[in-house]
């Protein structure tokens, strides 16, 4: 990189042989492993230095799954892809003009098409390795006195699944972490809070109070617009 340009951004050459990582570097040891192919090791040397190798392989090796679709979920799944991780987005939505309005992925002639799908495949080419991002166009949960899911066995290939409360109303959640244990190690659930003149993607049915149990706990979470 050139230290007299003003271009923040860093080309990073991948490709094989001449540019394998020097082995004269004393903390060479730190920063490969078997696990890791030269190309990861160059990618997320950044990272690698900073929380170490093996937490390094256990973020590339963690499957997270989004449902659903809002705004939070579009910039989650780009941070996380960035770090490595692997995500998938299952809904059945289509790309709308708002959708592409206020994303940095999709463009207008995607309007029409599956957002799921849509959206990873424009996303992909934030990584190397395209296969750690993928898109379904499916029914993933059913509404059966709370959320229940249509495929068990697809749910035990993930670590972590973030919910999108446009999608699935806040208040029919509570049931839904204890149907994923032990199944999936952590729940969360993403609310959309922005509201602009063209854009509110947090719904009314969302505006109100609700009771939410865990751990055999009872807490009540009150939602109110921004006077903003």
């Amino acid at each position: 990189m050139n230290p007299n340009s003003e271009d923040l951004i860093e080309v990073i050459d991948v490709s094989e042989g001449e540019n394998d990582i020097n082995p004269d570097h004393n903390d060479q040891n730190d920063r490969t492993d078997p696990g890791l192919t030269t190309t990861d090791s160059l990618v997320y040397d950044r990272q690698i230095r900073l929380w170490g190798i093996q937490a390094q392989k256990k973020i590339m090796s963690s499957k997270v799954l989004f449902l659903g679709k809002n705004g939070i979920q579009e910039e989650c799944m780009k941070n996380l892809l960035l770090s490595g991780m692997n995500v998938t987005l299952i809904n059945e939505h289509l790309v709308s003009e708002q959708d592409v309005k206020f994303s940095f992925f999709l463009r207008p002639e995607d309007v029409g098409k599956q957002h799921s799908v849509t959206l990873c495949k424009r996303m992909s080419s934030l990584t190397l390795n395209e296969k750690r991002i993928s898109g379904l166009n499916s029914k993933f949960l059913v509404d059966d006195n709370g959320y229940k899911f249509v495929d068990t066995e697809l749910l035990k290939s993930f670590n972590v699944i973030c919910v999108s409360t446009n999608d699935y109303p806040l208040h029919k959640l509570p049931k839904f972490p204890r149907r994923c244990d032990p199944v999936i190690t952590s729940f969360f659930s993403l609310i959309m809070l922005l509201k602009t003149k063209d854009l509110s993607d947090f719904k009314d049915e969302d505006l109100e109070s609700v009771s939410e149990k865990y751990n055999g706990r009872k807490e009540t979470l009150k939602l109110v617009k921004s006077p903003y």
